[in-house]
């Protein structure tokens, strides 16, 4: 070979080297790396849309957008089905997330839960309200429908491609060769593992929309094998606002007060979410605990009988309700022990002092490092402040109205539905007449104990109800 020839061959040589580098380069940047979370300037942009790591274990983007279009049949009413609320001119729904983790995923962020919608009977477009339980989304069920159209034999790479671009994600021709060679194989991996750890879900009542089971997710990821036996720890979400006051007056956080610490059950609520201990952003999900430590309740949006409130206030002091419910009252954020409370024990006896003491095992080196968990044996002594848009009442959704909670356990509705949010203006709570349809006779949905107020009168009963409107 001649020397012309030599040094043509190896510009070719370096030529090929180069294109190679560049393009692993490329598609290490694009397929590989993680990317720069989604925040916002804005605290309230930030609580609806911001990451927090949670989408580390989330879906990719086109995968998301494709499952309702792939099993429609799973889902009839798309996302919105679920609970999901897409404000107008966005493309996601209130408490979703884009991190790019390899690939760009969507995530859960504390929005899904804790930003619930005022609907009106009459029909006009509903009312968002951040820091609401989420009446409408059940968590359970968008676990269950993207396992089971992941795991189903119409997810396939063809399938994902077409259904991504008729729901506006087309994947560009690279990202087609990457999904079908890499990407689609990989979904259905995580979703079969997901489906297995999760088995321990069927031998327990449906969660249903607005309630999680933290306290079993937890036993999972912490090896304490909720599989073992069949105890619920079915409970509400929980309201958000306020935080600020409820951590001076150093109450318990959760339904049964396992933790004192404000800030740590935020950080565990993100795990809860989806989040992992290598991708949990904690200064994202401080910016989240910050905006809710002065968080309003919302006003009660109809009108009060002045009069009748006034009794209420009266009956409120009277009966004791103040000591409990009132911030700054005696035993508010104080756990009252099972025996006393007399409510359904399922959460009670599925965090386990076990359980507790196995959280030290989360963050440890970490600004966020789990320390606060503990034992109780009762349920917290709550705050009502904005308890008319907290319905169903009990700490596991049990009871539909407050007028209900001051009736005699056996006196209270049996059966009823969930997953609207509707305002019942009589009793208070949420008049849904079609949805999830809630069994008080199954485990963990128990509607006993806190017989305070019960014997009272009615007309004293709905003064009572009257009064707390304006909480």
């Amino acid at each position: 070979m001649t020397g012309p020839q030599q040094r043509q061959a190896l510009q070719i040589v370096a030529g090929i080297a180069l294109a190679l580098g560049v393009g692993a380069v490329y598609l290490y940047r694009e397929y590989v790396a993680d990317g720069t979370p989604q925040h916002f300037d804005d605290p309230i942009e930030h609580f609806k849309y911001g990451s927090y790591g949670s989408e580390k274990t989330g879906l990719p983007y086109p995968i998301w957008k494709a499952l309702p279009q792939i099993c429609p049949e799973l889902l009839p009413g798309g996302w919105a089905g679920l609970g999901f609320y897409t404000e107008p001119g966005k493309e996601l729904p209130v408490g979703t997330s884009l991190r790019k983790y390899g690939v760009l995923k969507v995530g859960l962020n504390c929005a899904s839960c804790h930003a619930g919608t005022l609907e009106s009977a009459s029909g006009t477009p509903a009312k968002l309200m951040l820091g609401m339980p989420n009446a409408h989304f059940d968590s359970q069920a968008y676990s269950q429908f993207v396992l089971a159209c992941t795991l189903s034999e119409r997810f396939t790479a063809d399938n994902v491609i077409a259904s991504a671009e008729k729901a506006g994600a087309p994947l560009g021709w690279l990202d087609r060769l990457i999904y079908k060679a890499v990407v689609i194989d990989k979904v259905v991996e995580l979703a079969a593992g997901t489906k297995q750890a999760l088995a321990w879900m069927g031998t327990r009542a449906a969660h249903g929309p607005g309630r999680t089971d933290t306290a079993n997710l937890f036993r999972m990821q912490l090896d304490q094998n909720p599989a073992g036996d069949d105890i619920p720890g079915i409970v509400d979400y929980p309201s958000l606002w306020n935080q600020g006051p409820r951590a001076e007056q150093g109450g318990g956080q959760h339904w049964d007060g396992d933790n004192d610490s404000f800030r740590e059950r935020n950080y565990t609520s993100a795990l809860a979410s989806g989040a992992t201990e290598e991708s949990l952003d904690a200064p994202a999900v401080d910016r989240v605990s910050e905006w809710i430590t002065h968080l309003p309740p919302p006003a009660y949006p109809a009108a009060i009988d002045g009069t009748k409130a006034q009794l209420g206030k009266v009956l409120w002091q009277r009966e004791g309700c103040h000591d409990c419910h009132d911030f700054g009252g005696s035993k508010a954020g104080a756990v009252l022990p099972l025996d006393v409370i007399g409510t359904d024990p399922g959460r009670v006896h599925a965090f386990t002092a076990a359980t507790a003491a196995a959280f030290v095992r989360l963050g440890v080196g970490k600004s966020w490092h789990i320390t606060h968990y503990r034992k109780t044996n009762g349920y917290l002594d709550v705050w009502t402040d904005g308890v008319w848009a907290r319905g169903p009442y009990l700490h596991n959704g049990s009871v539909p109205t407050l007028y209900d909670l001051l009736l005699p356990p056996a006196e209270r509705p049996r059966e009823f539905y969930r997953g609207c949010s509707v305002l019942d203006e009589k009793k208070v709570g949420w008049a849904c007449a079609t949805g999830f349809l809630f069994r008080t006779s199954l485990a963990g949905n128990g509607n006993q104990g806190h017989e305070y107020g019960t014997k009272l009168a009615d007309d004293e009963r709905w003064a009572l109800v009257e009064y707390m409107k304006g909480l």
